[in-house]
């Protein structure tokens, strides 16, 4: 449609009908008729859009490829209630490239995709997709079934009905529609009324229910800093492969183990160390497909040598950024990992922001010290500090700096010192010297003092490292001077005697 040059099909005919032939699937056409007359010629014209061809197997489809909005391809159908006329392809979420659908419906109000057509019966089938959820308030549940009709939801049967379990993380479905015995040949994925729900959906697929199925369930459990059991459910066999790796590797590139049990243990793992895992079983003549990716993090461990640093670094930046191993909370999504700006020749540009407001108490404890090989007190924390450069009686500008002997649990908590930042980074020092016993988790404290109602407090380049023999000096001030003397003190911490 929109050429300029026509295809001649017929010279002369008194019918009044024709086939036309060798068309294009999915594809709008323009036809002209002419009538010859003996007192002119006049011609009518129309057009047409052909079907779609129904899809071999697999497909795959992620909508990478389809523009932002709410304008689906052809051979795609959509449908809602709402005023809004949803599915739309948005880019806030993906599981794989740059977009997802974003489904929607309330109380009220539904929406649905409905698939192109397959080339096989729709009881033969198994579709998978993955959801997100961005909230706890709802359920964002999401049915599956069939169709007869795309362009009519009245004909939607439902076969299955699935919904996230988790905050923020895609979780992986797969649906057999096997159980299904109507007529309808498209797949139609719906965000149902009389609930609140919308999901983000990505990575849609469609394949032949294979009869050795794949394993189901698979969990990570029993996890350790070097260890963790794997197990799964399935019902067809006993013969299984297991391939693990670190978070995001490449399938055939992994670690590989045979098992004839429903569980296996992996071990000679790296601590603090997030992974991923796949199992699939072994049938007579066939294998299942990989189950669905599981994802496990290895324990942190202890701090075992020492000097050791943080810098912030690899961590990302944002209100939901904080330090791998280190517990934080109190108020809030603070402390959190920021861009900084006054860093004064800092290696990074990143510091940890450790602001609170009234009583609150927000707290970073560093991952536990190897209390064996390293006792607290003979250790020190050296790090740079300072606060923001607000002059205000609500606002107070300090770092607390002690000990907690259960990084859950801040009641266990022992202040040491209570350090006055200024708005230019400055480095400090604490030693533990004095406090054996009281625990061996170090921790950092920021609260409203002195009657204020705010406080600020920016930490980065956090040592922790042995007490010197000959410790630095303490306290050094400049009690007076004039246009050419100056007195200044400080305070011995160790056994120096010049």
């Amino acid at each position: 449609m929109g050429d300029t040059t026509w295809t001649n099909l017929f010279t002369a005919t008194s019918a009044t009908s024709a086939t036309i032939t060798g068309l294009v699937s999915n594809t709008t056409y323009e036809v002209r008729v002419v009538n010859h007359c003996t007192d002119g010629d006049f011609d009518a014209t129309v057009s047409f859009l052909t079907p779609c061809d129904a899809l071999p197997l697999p497909f795959a489809e992620n909508f990478d490829t389809w523009p932002s909005g709410y304008n689906f391809p052809n051979c795609w159908n959509k449908g809602t209630n709402y005023t809004t006329n949803y599915p739309s392809v948005i880019t806030s979420y993906s599981l794989s490239g740059s977009t997802s659908l974003y489904m929607y419906s309330s109380n009220t109000s539904y929406s649905y995709v409905a698939l192109p057509q397959f080339q096989v019966s729709i009881d033969s089938l198994e579709v998978t997709f993955a959801l997100r959820k961005t909230n706890t308030s709802y359920a964002h549940n999401i049915l599956v079934g069939v169709m007869t009709d795309p362009s009519d939801f009245s004909t939607f049967t439902q076969v299955a009905s699935v919904a996230p379990s988790q905050l923020n993380v895609w979780e992986q479905f797969a649906v057999a529609l096997n159980s299904y015995s109507g007529s309808g040949q498209f797949i139609a994925l719906v965000s149902p009324n009389n609930v609140y729900s919308y999901p983000y959906l990505d990575n849609l697929g469609v394949s032949a229910i294979s009869p050795c199925m794949r394993p189901e369930n698979v969990s990570a459990h029993d996890i350790t800093m070097t260890d963790a059991t794997i197990s799964w459910t399935d019902t067809v066999t006993t013969d299984f492969v297991v391939e693990y790796g670190p978070s995001g590797f490449a399938m055939g590139t992994g670690t590989v183990l045979t098992t004839y049990a429903d569980s296996v243990m992996l071990t000679g793992l790296t601590g603090n160390t997030p992974y991923d895992v796949y199992v699939r079983g072994i049938c007579t003549g066939d294998t299942s497909n990989w189950s669905f990716v599981t994802h496990f993090t290895t324990e942190c461990g202890t701090i075992d040598s020492l000097p050791r640093g943080f810098n912030f670094v690899g961590w990302g930046t944002g209100t939901t950024a904080r330090p791998t191993c280190w517990s934080c909370g109190g108020y809030s999504n603070y402390p959190y990992i920021t861009t900084v700006t006054n860093t004064l020749g800092s290696t990074t540009s990143l510091a940890l922001y450790m602001y609170s407001y009234s009583s609150n108490r927000v707290y970073a404890i560093m991952p536990e010290l190897d209390s064996v090989s390293y006792p607290i007190e003979m250790t020190q924390v050296v790090f740079r500090a300072w606060t923001n450069s607000t002059i205000s009686t609500s606002y107070s500008h300090k770092i607390i700096v002690g000990v907690s002997q259960n990084n859950a649990d801040l009641s266990t908590f022992t202040p040491l010192d209570t350090l006055e930042l200024t708005s230019v980074p400055e480095y400090y020092e604490v030693a533990f010297d004095t406090v054996a016993g009281l625990g061996k988790y170090i921790t950092f404290v920021s609260t409203s003092l002195d009657g204020a109602s705010y406080n600020y407090a920016y930490l980065d380049s956090v040592r922790i490292e042995l007490i010197p023999d000959c410790q630095r000096p303490n306290d050094l001030v400049s009690v007076s001077c004039t246009h050419n003397t100056a007195d200044i003190t400080w305070s011995e911490r160790g056994s120096a005697s010049e």
